[in-house]
């Protein structure tokens, strides 16, 4: 009895464990242009068909599968606000965890063991393993559409195979809800085509003894039939192709990463791996009963079916082409390996019965498991969790102010500033939600549903060359800029006479034309020497439901708590990127004043003395602002030892001061505090240079480090278009044209390359005859 209470109650805090996962704060831009979407298509009543929020792309058609996920996400808006959206990925996270726990049973029967009466030891686990490894996809994007149907389309699959019945016509309106909601109902077709083949290979295999798949096949029809039954159509049927082909050409979010990129491997992918290699063992390490033949390769086809087994491969494949696919695999594996685990631990019960009693082996498991999960609740419910993922994520259904542009769009509101804008591709879904119809988005994150991949591509340069960017700025009013990134056009943009900075704070900046219409706004609100404009970040209250409903999930929670925010560390980055150093430094002292332990505002500090390096006439002066960026830097890893860039501080410094050993140990320390430090690998192949150049007789010795540190320079940042040139060019020179050429032909034409170097790649090109 005490065995069965305890599992239960670990099982329900488990449950409570995914309701707190998926109560995050609301942090993605992508919600705002869906929102503004199923507004319209409410207040219409039609769903949209062609472009109807961008002026570059106006009027263009508009296959848009979300549109049943947006009206119902706009409904939950109405309901609690914006923050109140996450409630649906709460919801869809208990259906994930009941239909877990239902396939789970399912792959039990079929593996002639009978239905647990309670929850084990292996599903409670895996569950909650399950949730912390989806998590960092359980925010509130429409892919929970396709996590959701995947497993119930798995539990039906599973079902008919135990014991077909006419439940698998549940296929049919599942397929028509799938291919409404989400891009990836294809998903669902390749299932459904997975199964019927598969079920009358088995069929004609086995002879016919098998059961005819007369139901399967007709529900199979009808469901791929049935993908036509939306507002576009037959068009559909192909769509997926479509989509395909965009994933292929989308290289420009970090999501898409597969698993021969470095980004690709965070803890998730992992943890993925782990569970497909347990998996993979455990397909051949149960014995058939009954005395049926027990030849090892036949062992998963008795045991899973052909189905499964193709679903699992393509699943993990699926995973392994994008870092965004991994809970594919997760949720599609996890009721086996609750299987496994569980068969583990009856053999270690076997074993442990001979000494001791094998209640008291139950329970102490029990009590053990239920430990875990009551540890995991706390840490999600009171947000230690995220503090020690280093996860963007806080628990709580509120905004997080600093990924919204809120401050920007209300500057605009205010001051009536109209015309055209050109928002970049992060800052534009809100503004579009928050100004509509008085803004329209030049780009927006739609991405290739309506943008084009010669857009994308002339946008990127747009943004990385800022004289290209002068050449179309003819037709822009106004410039909303993401703060975060984009450094050369902020600076650019600051201190070009044509264009006033007029806003900033943590999420955006903004830039006014120099034209009469604005001369007003501009005279109240220009950036100054002597006029700090940067604000904090714009807080955005929730409604009142979405607080109390984040107060009776967790105890802990205070909906009145600030975020805890270093806005002088923020504004002194956001200075320093625009070159006002002498505001820079103030923010950071003041900084550094308010937040006394953080060695980031000392970092940060360090970084603007060094940028100031270069600007001083004489040698007293240099060596004065030399000496406050060495200290600086020292006082930050004194408070922290893995502070990477101010190792990477004292190697330029060293470096400048001619000391090229002494820059060498700095750079070395800054790859092993952080080895994903992209300029450390840079600094360190540069330093092979000088030393080249003091003893000639080694070059080749020294070339062939040079190529070594660049490599793993490629390795951490393969986007990296100079990096990817120079490494050819290093290959150049030691007469490795295949490389060299296999390098520097993708990215010789990227825009804002030094002209230096594109033409050292060009002469290697014109050298190895290409």
């Amino acid at each position: 009895m005490t065995v069965k209470y305890l599992r239960w109650i670990a099982w329900a805090l488990c449950l409570l464990t995914g309701i707190a996962l998926s109560l995050k704060q609301l942090r993605e831009p992508d919600i705002w242009w869906m929102l503004k979407t199923g507004e319209w298509m409410l207040e219409h009543g039609q769903v949209v068909s062609e472009d109807i929020f961008s002026y570059t792309q106006a009027g263009v058609p508009w296959i848009n599968v979300k549109w049943g996920f947006e009206i119902i996400l706009e409904l939950f808006n109405r309901i609690g606000g914006p923050a109140f959206t996450m409630c649906l990925q709460a919801i869809v996270t208990i259906l994930l965890v009941w239909i877990t726990y239902r396939r789970y049973g399912q792959m039990r029967l079929i593996g002639h063991q009978s239905r647990p009466q309670r929850p084990t030891i292996g599903i409670i686990s895996v569950t909650l393993l399950m949730l912390f490894c989806i998590s960092f996809r359980m925010i509130g994007r429409p892919e929970m559409i396709s996590h959701l149907f995947m497993v119930i389309f798995s539990s039906l699959l599973l079902s008919y195979r135990r014991s077909p019945s006419l439940a698998i016509y549940g296929l049919v309106p599942l397929q028509i809800l799938w291919a409404n909601g989400h891009e990836a109902f294809g998903t669902g077709m390749v299932m459904i085509l997975v199964a019927i083949v598969s079920h009358w290979i088995e069929y004609f295999v086995n002879r016919k003894q098998s059961a005819l798949p007369k139901h399967l096949t007709i529900a199979s029809a009808l469901a791929l039939g049935a993908v036509a039954l939306n507002p576009n159509g037959t068009a559909l049927w192909l769509h997926p192709l479509n989509i395909f082909t965009q994933v292929g050409e989308n290289k420009f979010t970090t999501e898409l990463n597969n698993f021969l990129t470095p980004g690709y491997w965070e803890a998730e992918a992992w943890i993925n791996m782990g569970v497909a290699l347990i998996c993979g063992i455990q397909f051949f390490s149960r014995r058939p009963q009954n005395g049926s033949d027990s030849r090892w390769y036949r062992r998963p086809f008795r045991q899973f079916g052909l189905d499964y087994l193709l679903l699992w491969g393509a699943f993990l494949l699926l995973s392994l082409t994008a870092y965004r696919n991994i809970p594919f695999f997760i949720l599609f594996a996890s009721p086996q390996l609750a299987i496994t685990i569980d068969r583990c631990l009856q053999w270690f019960n076997r074993k442990a019965s001979q000494k001791l009693q094998t209640g008291q082996v139950k329970i102490v498991f029990s009590a053990g498991l239920l430990a875990v999960v009551l540890t995991a609740y706390g840490l999600v419910a009171t947000g230690s969790y995220y503090e020690l993922t280093k996860a963007r994520d806080q628990y709580g259904l509120k905004l997080n102010p600093d990924f919204h542009p809120a401050g920007a769009a209300d500057f605009l509101e205010k001051n009536q500033i109209t015309g055209t804008g050109f928002a970049d591709y992060l800052t534009s879904s809100y503004l579009l939600w928050k100004l509509y119809p008085d803004f329209k988005t030049y780009i927006d994150l739609r991405d290739l549903d309506i943008f084009p991949t010669a857009f994308f591509r002339d946008y990127l340069k747009m943004m990385n060359d800022p004289a290209y960017f002068d050449q179309q700025a003819h037709q822009f009013d106004y410039v909303v800029l993401y703060r975060p990134e984009f450094p050369g056009l902020h600076r650019h943009l600051h201190q070009h006479p044509d264009w006033a900075l007029v806003f900033a704070d943590p999420v955006a900046a903004i830039y006014l034309k120099d034209k009469p219409a604005y001369r007003p706004v501009i005279r109240q609100y220009r950036h100054q020497r002597d006029r700090d404009i940067f604000q904090p970040s714009k807080i955005l209250e929730p409604s009142a439901l979405s607080s109390t409903f984040s107060a009776m999930i967790s105890p802990f929670y205070d909906s009145r708590q600030k975020p805890a925010t270093d806005h002088d560390l923020i504004a002194a980055s956001f200075y320093l990127s625009v070159g006002e150093y002498e505001q820079a430094i103030k923010r950071a002292e003041q900084s550094i004043s308010h937040n006394g332990s953080d060695w980031q505002n000392r970092e940060m500090l360090g970084n603007i003395y060094l940028n100031l390096l270069d600007l001083q006439t004489g040698p007293e002066q240099r060596n004065a602002v030399m000496q406050s960026a060495y200290q600086a830097y020292r006082q930050a890893i004194k408070i922290h030892k893995g502070a990477a860039d101010s190792y990477l501080g004292l190697g330029l410094i060293a470096r400048y001061n001619g000391q090229t050993g002494s820059a060498m140990n700095w750079f070395k320390k800054c790859v092993e505090a952080d080895g994903r430090q992209v300029k450390c690998w840079i600094s360190m192949a540069e330093c092979q240079n000088q030393f080249a150049a003091k003893n000639p007789g080694k070059g080749q010795e020294y070339l062939k480090l040079w190529l070594k540190y660049m490599e793993q320079a490629f390795v951490v940042n393969p986007e990296n278009p100079l990096v990817q040139l120079n490494l050819g060019v290093g290959y150049c020179r030691i007469g490795n044209c295949r490389r060299a050429v296999e390098l520097i032909k993708p990215v010789v034409q990227t825009p804002g390359l030094p002209v230096n170097e594109v033409n050292a790649a060009k002469a290697c090109l014109k050298q190895c005859g290409r």
